[in-house]
């Protein structure tokens, strides 16, 4: 049965009025003047980063022993985190120690490293001091290279020095040849910061005097302090302030205003820590932690920067040939990226002279440590056989005195018996000369009596 044109195109009409109507797509771009684009947010997300992710801080007190550095660090942080010499378990390194704390303060985290010198400058020949404490920042210059060379980078443990604090000792009122020598070197390598400790046993004059001495002692020798800080003002109020005289003490005393604030009680008056006219530790402490911690931090990069230019190009002068150009920032790209390769074909060589080195210091170590319980062994076999051998020797003395004992009861008795015999054989023979005595008289009296007999008859 056959369908006209007509009713198809009728129903094609109905269904496309019963089809819903389809919105077409808005191509019109929304204005973005009219609302904000939440930039404002991303200093937010920011400090919540930081918090969850912390911070690293490294700080090195270095100085003479004596002038105050472990009394500094506690007062700067309001509690007793360094304690006693004979009470704390640090690394030491060269007479250098570590410690490592992790301090919490509204959900920041901060984990924080101190370095502290130990008995600097008490040797009779301290030409050389300066050297122990710059190699050690070196050495954590060095580790951070070679961590940032390998594939994985996750771990990456930062424990480059920071800043660090060089203290001047208050009863000299001068700079030694190891005071200058020490700051000059230590001012290439990180944020140097001079300060005078103790600075209460001075009076004010000679308080400004000697702040006077090292100002003029750190311009004359090109002693920088914390150059490559990015805020001028910043550097031009540190260099205005240095060397900055600080006390000590996390001891609390009533003022004069009836506040307990930390300071140094003697019987002429207290020297309140926190008070800008009586020291500079409040102004020390708003730099170091207060306002430009990340200052620290962000410009220890720089340093570090130098350091691994200056790494790195010592290491490929050395496998440059006589006939190249020795200067490594003037080499072409393919001749860089030759001497790279030889330094790694150098690395390599070296690493590998070095694992076979530590195998045969290994080796030696494990044949002389099985040497060692070799000779323990027979110590212990020795010594137990010596033992085994005196307890012999002791019964055979023993037996031997009992034996000896026995032979002087039985010569005893041998004597008791042989006297007895004597005695015996004496009463013996007494007995018989008596019988042969009383036979004599016997027979002379028979011979009497028969010659009496005799008598009688011739009679």
């Amino acid at each position: 049965m056959g369908v006209s044109t007509d009713a198809k195109v009728s129903d094609i009409e109905d269904i496309k009025l019963k089809l819903p109507e389809i919105q077409k797509p808005n191509t019109q771009k929304p204005d973005l003047s009219k609302r904000a684009a939440g930039l404002k947010c991303l200093s937010q997300q920011r400090e919540t980063l930081a918090c969850r992710k912390g911070a690293v801080f490294s700080i090195m007190l270095a100085g003479s022993r004596g002038t105050g550095k472990t009394t500094f660090f506690n007062t700067l942080f309001g509690t007793e985190l360094l304690s006693l010499e004979e009470e704390r378990s640090v690394t030491r390194v060269d007479g250098i120690s570590v410690d490592r704390f992790e301090l919490q303060e509204s959900k920041f985290k901060l984990n924080l490293q101190v370095i502290e010198t130990k008995d600097y400058g008490n040797s009779l020949d301290n030409s050389n001091a300066w050297k122990t404490i710059c190699k050690f920042i070196d050495d954590q210059f060095l580790k951070y290279l070679q961590q940032s060379q390998q594939p994985c980078r996750k771990d990456l443990v930062d424990s480059r020095v920071h800043c660090c604090l060089y203290f001047l000792n208050p009863s000299k009122c001068s700079l030694c040849d190891l005071d200058i020598e020490t700051m000059k070197n230590l001012s290439t390598r990180v944020n140097l910061i001079p300060v005078i400790s103790k600075s209460d046993i001075l009076t004010p004059d000679e308080l400004v005097k000697f702040k006077a001495v090292v100002k003029q002692a750190l311009h004359d020798n090109e002693i920088q302090i914390c150059q490559y800080f990015t805020d001028l003002d910043l550097i031009h109020a540190i260099n205005f302030s240095v060397p900055f005289s600080i006390v000590g003490s996390i001891d609390r005393y009533k003022n004069d205003h009836g506040e307990f604030v930390k300071g140094r009680n003697y019987h002429w008056g207290l020297v309140e820590i926190e008070n800008s006219k009586h020291c500079d530790f409040l102004l020390l402490k708003n730099i170091l932690i207060t306002e430009n911690m990340l200052d620290f931090v962000l410009s220890t990069d720089t340093f570090y920067e130098k350091f691994r230019s200056s790494y790195l190009a010592n290491k490929i002068e050395s496998v440059l040939s006589p006939n190249e150009n020795r200067d490594v920032t003037k080499l072409e790209g393919f001749q860089q990226l030759k001497a790279y390769y030889n330094v790694k074909a150098l690395e390599k060589r070296k690493s590998s002279q070095e694992e076979s080195q530590q195998q045969r210091i290994d080796f030696d170590e494990m044949f002389e440590k099985k040497a060692q319980e070799l000779r323990q062994l027979m110590d212990k076999l020795y010594t137990e056989e010596d033992e085994v051998i005196k307890m012999k020797k002791q019964k055979l003395v023993k037996k031997q005195e009992e034996f000896r004992a026995d032979l002087h009861k039985t010569n005893l008795k041998k004597k008791e018996l042989l006297a007895l015999i004597e005695a015996a054989e004496s009463k013996s023979n007494i007995s018989e000369s008596s019988v042969l005595v009383n036979s004599d008289i016997a027979s002379s009296q028979s011979s009497v009596n028969i010659v009496e007999g005799a008598n009688c008859e011739n009679a």
